[in-house]
């Protein structure tokens, strides 16, 4: 028995003998939901479906020759399997006095039960028919008569992260009347469409958002937080977005100020962050980032690196001061 997504795919050798007669027809009760069965073996001549009250299904089956009281079918059949089903009831052709040898191929994604259910075994001894349909699976076996019920439960796996955030790029500019404007360009690695959440720094309020060079309009989440629902396409998206703030007017001499970039939930590989001060200025900074040289820009840039973070907002502290005071 091989389980599917929506069904019990059965691959059945059976024998039957008889004491006298003639052997060359027998019935042989079906399961009544049975689908698209098959019926094959050396020397049957004929088999014809027959169904009856209360949705009883019977294959009459004929030979060909004479005399012969044993013989052996295969028989293939799918039984409806709901996807949420944890309990499996099998059923084999057969009446009363039916004895069954149930052989199930296993998962590692499922765990089974049953009264009498053997250890897993390898396919190897099985008939050929058999052990190839297997596919090269793992298999337990369960003796029975003509039905039988085995639990199978999902085995609880890891959960992976949808997406990384392969790239964050930010610039942020401040004039001397406390206005900023910070932009972000973020490289976004994804298999399949994806919410992208993220929400808005402190004091700030969003001005554009682009995803793959096209204006977008995220969902507001409230309190902050926006999303963005990711394509497929090649499994790569650029997000670019903006922020605008109006704050306090810098210090003329010094002074300090706190500065964030947006939180996401998804990992972010590199994080790279230019904060261009007004010209004259120049800053210590404090926070979860690295300070690094600055390449190219105003001599009052601020240039900052992050790298393997999740769930942790890049936030700084900059104390400032004009570069003239000691003239």
């Amino acid at each position: 028995m091989i389980p599917g997504e929506s069904d019990l795919t059965y691959q059945i050798i059976a024998s039957a003998s008889a004491a006298d007669g003639s052997g060359v027809a027998a019935l042989l009760p079906m399961p009544s939901d049975a689908r698209d069965i098959t019926v094959s073996g050396g020397d049957l001549a004929s088999q014809v479906k027959i169904r009856g009250g209360n949705r009883s299904l019977d294959i009459s089956l004929v030979w060909k020759t004479r005399g012969v009281l044993d013989r052996q079918v295969m028989i293939s059949y799918r039984m409806p399997l709901r996807p949420l089903d944890r309990t499996w009831r099998l059923q084999a052709p057969g009446g009363e006095g039916t004895r069954t040898r149930f052989i199930i191929a296993t998962t590692p994604m499922l765990d089974y039960s049953a009264e009498g259910l053997s250890t897993p075994l390898s396919p190897q001894g099985l008939p050929a028919t058999l052990a190839a349909s297997l596919n090269g699976a793992n298999c337990r076996y369960l003796e029975a008569a003509s039905t039988a019920e085995v639990n199978a439960t999902p085995i609880p796996v890891a959960a992976t992260d949808d997406g990384v955030v392969n790239q964050s790029e930010w610039a942020v500019k401040i004039e001397p009347d406390g206005s900023m404007l910070a932009t972000g360009i973020l490289t976004i690695e994804h298999k399949s469409p994806l919410g992208f959440v993220f929400d808005t720094p402190q004091e700030m309020k969003l001005l554009s958002c682009e995803l793959g060079g096209r204006p977008v309009s995220p969902v507001d989440l409230g309190e902050g937080r926006l999303k963005i629902t990711l394509p497929p396409h090649d499994g790569i998206s650029r997000l670019a977005c903006s922020f605008t703030r109006t704050g306090t007017p810098l210090d003329p001499v010094e002074g300090t100020m706190k500065l964030s970039l947006p939180l996401t939930p998804l990992f972010i590989h590199a994080l790279l962050w230019n904060i261009d001060l007004p010209p004259g200025y120049q800053a210590e900074t404090h926070g979860n980032l690295t300070r690094i040289p600055s390449t190219g820009g105003a001599p009052s840039r601020i240039t900052l690196r992050k790298n393997l973070c999740r769930d942790e907002r890049p936030e700084i502290h900059i104390f400032y001061q004009r570069t003239d005071l000691n003239r």
